[in-house]
């Protein structure tokens, strides 16, 4: 079967709010949207979310200026639903994390945001933090829960805080 897709009915819109409201101030100050689909597949065989070609937890695209203007609010995240549904609670806010971390605030030379021809703000992603796929500040935050955690190990990364005070 291929890749399925619903809307989010409110509650990983919940978790996304908890992760905007707590740990990701600049999105929610800046009025970032964002929109949550949910990937399914009952074949093995196709992943409903890769990244890299690899099958991934999530996804993360910045919507262009026609779909924003057409009503797609600023980015939109995509979740595989039955690793989502698996998760724990820390995991699932570390999966949501991991991705909204990547978005970054365009702003001008006096730091005021930048804004396109819809008046919202610009945006663009972030490169990953390390290889394999992660962003440091996910798995200093949920540690073990975090999604890249098992990735963070292997490369021999130790945490930021644990490094700092070394």
């Amino acid at each position: 079967m291929p890749t399925t897709y619903t809307s989010d009915a409110g509650e990983i819109t919940a978790y996304v709010q908890h992760v905007l409201d707590h740990n990701l101030i600049e999105l929610k100050t800046a009025g970032v949207t964002v929109e949550v689909l949910l990937a399914a597949s009952d074949d093995d065989d196709t992943p409903p979310v890769k990244t890299f070609g690899v099958r991934a937890y999530a996804d993360i695209k910045i919507n262009d200026l026609k779909n924003r203007v057409a009503g797609c609010r600023d980015v939109r995240l995509i979740i595989d639903a039955s690793r989502f549904e698996n998760s724990n609670e820390a995991r699932r806010r570390g999966i949501i994390h991991g991705q909204l971390c990547r978005v970054e605030v365009k702003r001008d030379k006096d730091g005021v945001i930048v804004t396109d021809d819809a008046a919202r703000p610009k945006l663009k992603l972030k490169p990953l933090d390390f290889g394999g796929g992660g962003m440091f500040d996910t798995v200093d935050r949920f540690g073990g829960d975090a999604p890249e955690y098992k990735v963070f190990q292997a490369l021999g990364l130790e945490l930021r805080s644990e490094a700092e005070a070394a």
